[in-house]
């Protein structure tokens, strides 16, 4: 495992360019492209002067990827032109001069102990995220807000933990904005999943549900479906209380939830479906 400092200010991520990448802070480049063993790190020496700069992926890996330490005034934009995607196999550490823009982030991990930092508001822009790694764990440090102008999160494997901090889908994002595959979990603990997008799905199988543990699950407009679902002290609020988990398993220390072995969508226009 080695440590990739970005250098030189604007250019291409993929997994052979050695043009912007250092073994060390503001160093000479031409090191190898970071793997998936490689953390890597973007800080004020990764662009000479004061300005902004945009690393474009194509295809990019790393470990764990670390742009908090970029500070005003200097900026850097992750971006992927639509088609480009990022795996990250650790943890992300992001701060408020940096954002993933028209790009796919894949977290991969297949292990415990992995934390998402996003560090403001304005993080995804249009950003695709997946957490997909059978066994693996990331537990939010702050608030992820999936933005305004159409990114969404994907559970596929593993499980997604809140600690006591929001997951925020805003109303403006292309539905289904939030996604689980069946055997997916979702440890809210003390925190709140809100849902404000039309048409998100959430449903498990019968052979593999989802988990869906503590905290509130938010639909403040619209309404809401869910089906093969396993509830344990989780609240539903907003919009038309009770909801329904249609064929789901109450694990108990449940508020504002009926659990039904018939289809039931309540509320208006809001539908929460988990794929």
């Amino acid at each position: 495992m080695a440590t990739r400092y970005w250098v030189g200010g604007s250019g291409t991520w993929d997994t052979s360019d050695t043009t912007h990448w250092s073994t060390s802070s503001g160093g000479a480049s031409g090191a190898s492209a970071p793997t998936s063993s490689d953390d890597v790190v973007f800080d004020n020496s990764s662009i000479a002067a004061p300005g902004s700069i945009t690393a474009t992926v194509t295809t990019g890996n790393c470990l764990s990827l670390t742009t908090s330490a970029m500070t005003a005034p200097r900026d850097v934009s992750i971006y992927g032109n639509t088609t480009g995607v990022l795996n990250i196999y650790g943890s992300f550490t992001g701060g408020t001069r940096s954002n993933f823009a028209n790009i796919g982030v894949n977290f991969k991990s297949t292990s415990s102990g992995n934390t998402i930092t996003s560090g403001g508001s304005g993080q995804y822009q249009n950003a695709r995220v997946t957490f997909d790694g059978v066994g693996g764990e990331w537990t939010l440090q702050d608030t992820y807000d999936a933005g305004s102008i159409g990114g969404y999160i994907s559970i596929v494997n593993g499980n997604l933990i809140s600690g006591a901090n929001t997951l925020e889908f805003q109303a403006t994002l292309p539905s289904p904005s939030f996604y689980m595959t069946a055997g997916a979990i979702l440890t809210l603990t003390s925190g709140t999943l809100n849902l404000r997008a039309t048409n998100t799905t959430i449903a498990g199988t019968s052979g593999n549900p989802i988990v869906i543990t503590g905290g509130t699950i938010n639909s403040s407009s619209g309404s809401l479906s869910v089906s093969y679902v396993t509830l344990t002290g989780n609240t539903a609020a907003g919009g038309s209380i009770p909801f329904t988990d249609t064929n789901g398993t109450d694990g108990g220390s449940n508020t504002n939830w009926n659990f039904a072995t018939s289809a039931v969508q309540v509320g208006g226009s809001f539908l929460l479906n988990f794929v």
